[in-house]
Parts: structure tokens; C-alpha cells; sequence
């Protein structure tokens, strides 16, 4: 082996850099939930007629909506694509819909076809690998889809003040697993934005049922107090995806979980984001920020999504927490003038800076969850990966790191 651990109090380990090896240990079933742009969408069409004209109006038939790279890079296709993509807000009703006659269907719960590459096939190339490198790395000793490995896709453009029925069908899925199983308990294991969703489901349910059907959970790259990210996203089009598709962006201002996303003052408390030469943009004024931009809808959003994990309480499961570091990540912008602030261009006197991450979520939102590191019932192990965001899930040493962590879990 090994697996070198030190204990620092009752149920708190901090795994070191080492080497696992598998072990002859019954298996778990495991359910993957995805972060944000990170499962596969449909989308049919009735009717539709508030499109550019030229865009088709009825399509009885599923069709890839997310990511379809056939429409999402044609010149014409792209227009009406982003129009399909984007969400309506109500702000008498605090809730999000598709555009009328635009129906987004969710693939099934327990389908991990949709979580594998972000692109359905043949667009399967390596920039399009999600779980696929994981999934098919446990499949080589003893896991099979639909029997001890599972997805949870969900319409990841929704924060989860919208998906119960989603926390609904996972929970059944939780309890089908562990029937399949013989009573084995189920592990979570959730990516990025997933990781909350997986956080946020735990807390909705009974400590009894808990303790019944849940193992652990993995949080891989989780962000726990937001990114900058997000919030330059609301600015820019210059960063991942909008660098590779630049009208993608607006539409994704549409979504209520890039809100969801943004700094929480929990983690950053008055730590400047955007500085002018005459104010600062904290997360404690996020209103400010979003009255500069001229964004109300946006505002609204946040304001319904910013406190979704709050009170920040232990889950109460066995955690794995594993951030990523070692990569530049956004952590600020300086403007030298107010008048180029949310100005549209790249040409503008701006200075980006950067701090520790994994490019994409900072390391200070990562390392939240060392809030629940002490705690008598539960055990916590914490390990940092010198890995991206999403290299977490394909670089062979990291898929090797999570298929061992997965197989060799210690009984409950």
C-alpha cells in the first residue's frame, strides 16, 4: 500500500501524497453528479415563435441541445441555438423557463450516457471527457453501469432552488442502488457545482435515512464560498467557453446557477473582487456590483440563490474532500479608469490577477469544507491534487487517485 493517514482528532485524516492500491474490498455502488455545463441536454420544439424567423418552430423529436457542436459553431444553426439554450426569468415568481415552445428534456436518473463526455456521440473527443475516464477505470475492476455506477444528470443551467424534483428522483435512485446491492450503502461523488447539489440533497434528508443509505461523499473540486470566475463572467467574454464561442456568453447570464456560483461573503468576506479608482466590488455589495452592470434580472437571481447552503452545516456523512491546485486562477480585476469598467472590449486598460486554484475555483472557496474537519460521528479526509478543474477527471494519475479512493473507502 499505502494509504498514509495521520489522525488529528476523532474522524479527521488528512490524506498525504502517496500511492493506493486496490484492495479485495466489497464494492460500493457509486453515483456521479455532474458540475456546472457538465451534463448533456435535449430539447424538443412546439410551436416555437419568438426565434429569428429562419429558426425551425416544431420538432417532435429529441435533439441535442447541450453540447451540440454541429449547431453551436454553424454560423446560421448557432442563433437559433443559443436562443434554445437560454432561460426566461420571472421575477414574480423567483423561477426560470425555457423560451415558449422549447421543451428541455433531462436524460434519466441513472443514465451515466449524459455525464461521460459533455457532447453526445460522435463528437466524442478528449476536450468533450467528463466521468468517461472514471467510469470506464472502475469498470476494469468489478463496477458495471446500471448496477454499482450511476449518473444523476440534471438541466445545470438551474440553481437548486429549482430542482426538487430532481433531489426527488435522486433520492430514489439512492435507494434503488442500495437495493441492487444487497444493503451496500451508496457514495456520492460530485464534481464541481455537483458536489454542492450533492451537499444541498444531504442536508434536505433525515439522519436516519442517512445513515442508512449513504457511505460518503467525494467532493472533487467543489467550490464552497463561489469563484471570481463567475463574477468576471458577467463582464467578459474572453475565458472558457466564451473564448471559444463569445455569444454563449450572454446567454449564460440567463442562467440562475452562474448566480449561484458568484463569492459568498462566508469565504470572502470583504475581499475585493473588481477595484476602480473610485469604488471596490466586494461580496458584501453585490447589489452594487450588478447595479453598475445594469443587470436587475441577474441581481434578482442571486439574491435567490446566494444562501442556498446556509446555515453551512456538516452533512453528516464521511466526507472526501479534494481540491485541485497549482494552476493560475482569476482572482481580481483593477480597472485604471471607471469609464472602462464593463466596457466590451479587450483593448481596455485592465489588469487580471491571479491567485492559487485550479483555474477555475480559487483555493480559498475549495478548502470551505475544512469547516467540518471536527466532528465525533463522521470522518473527514482532505487531500489537495496538483491538477485542473477538469484534469481531475482525466489525467491518468488523478482517474487512478479517485477509482482506488472510490474501491478502498474504509467500512463504515
Amino acid at each position: 500500500m499505502l494509504m498514509m493517514a495521520f489522525p488529528f482528532s476523532k474522524g479527521f485524516l488528512i490524506l498525504l501524497s502517496c500511492s493506493l492500491i486496490l484492495a479485495e474490498i466489497s464494492i460500493h455502488p457509486v453515483i456521479f453528479l455532474a458540475g456546472y455545463m457538465g451534463t448533456q441536454l435535449k430539447y424538443k420544439l412546439y410551436r416555437m415563435n419568438n426565434a429569428p424567423f429562419f429558426c425551425q418552430r416544431n420538432l417532435y423529436t429529441p435533439r441535442s441541445l447541450w453540447l451540440d457542436a454541429y449547431q453551436a459553431f454553424s454560423p446560421t444553426r448557432k442563433v437559433c441555438w443559443l436562443h434554445f439554450m437560454s432561460l426566461e426569468y420571472d421575477q414574480k415568481t423567483r423561477k426560470t423557463s425555457s423560451p415558449p415552445g422549447v421543451q428541455v428534456i433531462v436524460p434519466s436518473m441513472g443514465d451515466t450516457g449524459a455525464i461521460e463526455y459533455i457532447t453526445p456521440f460522435p463528437f466524442h473527443a478528449k476536450p468533450a471527457e467528463y466521468y468517461i475516464n472514471i467510469i470506464e477505470s472502475l469498470e476494469k475492476i468489478g463496477y458495471s453501469r446500471g448496477k454499482t455506477i450511476f449518473g444523476a444528470p440534471y438541466d445545470w443551467r438551474k440553481a437548486p432552488n429549482e430542482q426538487e424534483e430532481i433531489f426527488h428522483k435522486l433520492k430514489s435512485l439512492v435507494q434503488d442502488a442500495y437495493l441492487k446491492n444487497g444493503g451496500k450503502q451508496v457514495i456520492l461523488f460530485g464534481h464541481s457545482m455537483g458536489g454542492n447539489f450533492a451537499y444541498i440533497f444531504l442536508r434536505k434528508q433525515s439522519l436516519t435515512w442517512k445513515k442508512r443509505f449513504i457511505r460518503a461523499i467525494i467532493f472533487a473540486g467543489s467550490p464552497w464560498g463561489g469563484n471570481f470566475k463567475h463574477m468576471y463572467d458577467f463582464l467578459y467574454q474572453d475565458d472558457f467557453p466564451a473564448d471559444l464561442l463569445p455569444e454563449f456568453r450572454v446567454v449564460e447570464r440567463t442562467f440562475p446557477s452562474l448566480a449561484f456560483l458568484l463569492p459568498h461573503e462566508r469565504t470572502w468576506d470583504n475581499d475585493v473582487f473588481i477595484h476602480t479608482p473610485s469604488s471596490e466590488y466586494t461580496a458584501l455589495n453585490m447589489d452594487k456590483f450588478f447595479e453598475k452592470i445594469d443587470n436587475p434580472k441577474a441581481l434578482d437571481m442571486w439574491k435567490d440563490t446566494r444562501d442556498l447552503m446556509d446555515p453551512f452545516l456538516h452533512p453528516e456523512v464521511d466526507i472526501y474532500c479534494v481540491p485541485g491546485v497549482g494552476f493560475n486562477t482569476p482572482r481580481s480585476v483593477t480597472f485604471f479608469s471607471d469609464n472602462d469598467f464593463f466596457v466590451p472590449r479587450s483593448n481596455i486598460k485592465r489588469q487580471t490577477n491571479f491567485s492559487e486554484g485550479d483555474g477555475f475555483v480559487n483555493i480559498e472557496s475549495a478548502v470551505g469544507c475544512l469547516k467540518w474537519f471536527s466532528h465525533p460521528d463522521h470522518r473527514f479526509y482532505f487531500k489537495l491534487l496538483n491538477t485542473s478543474h477538469l484534469g481531475m477527471l482525466r489525467n491518468p494519475d488523478d482517474v487512478k487517485f479517485f477509482t482506488n479512493l472510490i474501491h478502498t473507502l474504509p467500512q463504515a
